[in-house]
């Protein structure tokens, strides 16, 4: 769309006309809603009743006018979007209590009272389908102990957004957005059945979105095209959102989308580390083990992690309680793509050793270094890497894995990759080997970042570091040439929180043909 036609489109929805465009027949009650399926966060509920939220790592202190104190401060476009969508009514309602329950009527009659009519962020449409979701899930909490007028004016809107989201269906390109808008009216539909009758085919369109993106979205092995583990769970949670409303008004959950759920449920399974929390790359985070768990017990109680995800491009290594988990595939395009390749994570039970740094994508200060190939464990050579061809094999024998690698990510450089990864059958044991073939002369270091828990320190001869990490107990960190140091690092396991940590650094210099660092990584 060009920029005048955004214009003429942003005049028309600010008018009269378009207000009148929106009436319609408006519900007197909920014929049914899909029951809330996800936890939400009491202490975060507990930070709203005075006023705090908490979005992307930043929090903000909105006071006793929350909607006037958004509009004032220079908020980021995403993190008021959140604020808009009111995802976080789940945390109010995990939290329960009067308080919870009066700051939630608050805000959304503040909501009714400044934004009744179009406004380009509170109405943007991905966000108005997440506020219809949310309000029609959570209408109980909101309105059960509010004044009659508050509930019929909440069913006013609701019946206004969504005749809104049908409208602007034609428009939304972003897949993301199009799954937003068709998880709106899958709920509206709900929520209303057919008495919004001035749009009888808003639902069938809304399935064939569902059924598309699922097509088009979930590849072969069951992961989501972006590579990215959240994103894959996001997915996810969106598409049992969606069966939930269809089944609540009785229309059938397209075949692509019903197929998807449980491959995508098993590839979740297989992202996720010790702790049962997701591995971070591409645009990850931890994500939450409780929300994790309740997705998964959504999918069914028999889906098992698949042997191996090659369309995803991850391999998963594990021996008695060591994880291994690596990057194996090209960097995608978009939001989630990081440069990543052949990275890995280790973790040991329950307790993360190796990690990468996480995202942060609502921190524009910070979020953009996220994704350079030096906030990965993984070899660098002062740029960021752009794979390709991303190749590797996988042998096991006698409970022992070794995993070959290797990508040409630095070919402007003239430089090739490869990374060897061994796992012992006891998890005791992991050795690897970092090679560079080319020509040229190139300085390059291959990074290690340790989770925030991980204390590192450096042996009086300085070749070894010893990590310690609670119940994993001690391990030692060796290499065989590259110099060595400890240097300071960030870690956003949370896209809310920053922590500091510590990275393991090799440095060395490429000179000639070949160049070969071994290391490794030995309990005791």
């Amino acid at each position: 769309m060009s920029s005048g036609d955004r214009f003429l489109t942003s005049a028309y929805l600010k008018s009269p006309l378009y207000r009148l465009a929106l009436r319609g027949k408006t519900p007197t009650t909920l014929r049914a809603s899909p029951s809330e399926a996800w936890p939400g966060l009491p202490e975060r509920g507990r930070a709203m009743t005075n006023g705090a939220y908490s979005f992307f790592g930043k929090t903000v202190a909105l006071g006793n006018d929350p909607w006037q104190a958004a509009e004032q401060l220079d908020l980021d476009p995403a993190w008021l979007g959140e604020l808009h969508g009111f995802n976080w009514l789940r945390d109010l309602s995990a939290l329960g209590g009067d308080a919870a329950r009066k700051a939630a009527r608050d805000m959304v009659a503040g909501w009714l009272a400044r934004y009744e009519h179009y406004d380009e962020t509170a109405w943007a449409t991905a966000v108005t389908a997440r506020r219809i979701a949310n309000w029609i899930v959570l209408f109980d909490f909101v309105c059960g102990s509010a004044e009659d007028s508050l509930e019929q004016d909440v069913l006013a809107a609701l019946a206004r957004q969504t005749r809104h989201v049908m409208g602007r269906l034609v428009d939304l390109e972003d897949w993301s957005d199009r799954l937003q808008a068709a998880r709106g009216l899958c709920a509206a539909a709900a929520a209303f059945g057919d008495e919004l009758t001035d749009a009888p085919d808003w639902l069938e369109e809304a399935i064939a979105i569902v059924d598309e993106a699922a097509a088009i979205l979930v590849l072969d092995d069951g992961g989501h095209v972006s590579r990215s583990p959240s994103a894959h769970l996001r997915f996810l949670r969106d598409l049992l959102d969606i069966r939930a409303g269809l089944i609540a008004c009785g229309a059938q959950v397209p075949s692509a989308a019903a197929q998807a759920i449980p491959r995508m449920a098993g590839v979740l399974r297989y992202l996720r580390h010790g702790d049962g929390r997701l591995a971070l790359f591409h645009d990850s985070n931890e994500e939450d083990s409780p929300l994790i768990e309740a997705v998964l017990a959504q999918c069914g109680p028999r889906i098992k992690a698949p042997q191996d995800v090659p369309a995803m491009a991850y391999e998963r290594m594990q021996s008695r309680r060591s994880l291994i988990i690596v990057d194996v595939g090209p960097i995608r395009s978009g939001p989630h793509g990081h440069a990543s390749p052949l990275a890995f994570e280790f973790s040991v039970g329950r307790e993360r050793m190796v990690v990468n740094c996480g995202a942060a994508s609502g921190l524009a200060e910070i979020g953009p270094y996220l994704k350079q190939t030096s906030a990965h464990s993984t070899l660098n050579v002062m740029a960021d890497a752009a794979p390709v061809a991303v190749e590797w094999s996988r042998t096991e024998a006698e409970g022992a894995i070794l995993v070959e690698a290797h990508h040409d990510g630095f070919e402007a450089k003239s430089l090739t990759h490869s990374r060897s990864l061994y796992l012992s059958a006891t998890g005791e044991d992991l050795r690897g080997e970092d090679r560079l073939i080319g020509t040229g002369a190139r300085d390059f270091e291959i990074r290690f970042h340790l989770h925030p828990k991980v204390k590192a320190q450096v042996t009086q001869g300085g070749d070894q570091v010893l990590l310690r990490l609670g119940s994993a107990g001690g391990w030692r960190f060796e290499a065989d040439s590259a110099m060595m140091s400890l240097e300071e690092s960030l870690y956003f396991g949370d896209r809310d929180e920053r922590h500091k940590s510590t990275q393991i650094v090799l440095t060395d210099r490429f000179e000639g043909s070949e160049k070969r660092v071994r290391w490794a990584l030995r309990r005791g």
